[in-house]
């Protein structure tokens, strides 16, 4: 009987440190629970927190996606006013070309009317002096005919 009271006692006690070993397992089981709900409440709040900072960037994005849109319209409209533009001075500067044609043909029309005029002024001057030398002759003659008809 002795003997099965020692080993019921050695059965007991090694009971009792399984049961201790297992409050002390379940113990570590509750508190690796706790930290596991603790990290799933951080996760939660931090995916929480990464969902609203995806949003503001979503937003954000959105935003700069419509400005973006609105300089593209901008620099194609800038683009196709400086094509205008670059027409219009083509344009201006052919005018010109033909501007400073026109500009030199009359003033080679000038030259020549000038030069016609010179000539024009010389004949006259020519004229002028034939017509005096007339006169001069003509009241020469006339001098003389009313000397030869005074004498008559």
């Amino acid at each position: 009987v002795e003997g099965l009271e020692a080993s019921l006692q050695v059965a007991n006690q090694q009971s009792q440190q399984q049961t201790k070993k297992l409050t002390q397992a379940m113990t570590q089981v509750e508190q690796f629970k706790l930290e596991a709900q603790s990290k799933k409440a951080e996760l939660t709040s931090l995916k929480s927190q990464m969902d609203k900072e995806k949003g503001l960037v979503e937003q954000r994005i959105s935003y700069l996606s419509s400005q973006l849109e609105e300089k593209k319209k901008e620099i194609f409209e800038l683009h196709e006013s400086l094509k205008a533009l670059n027409l219009k001075f083509n344009e201006l500067q052919q005018d010109n070309h033909s501007l400073t044609l026109e500009k030199e043909a009359v003033t080679q029309q000038l030259k020549q009317l000038q030069s016609q005029i010179f000539d024009v002024n010389q004949s006259k001057d020519q004229i002028q002096k034939q017509l005096e030398d007339f006169n001069s002759q003509m009241q020469s003659s006339q001098s003389k005919y009313e000397m030869q008809i005074s004498q008559l």
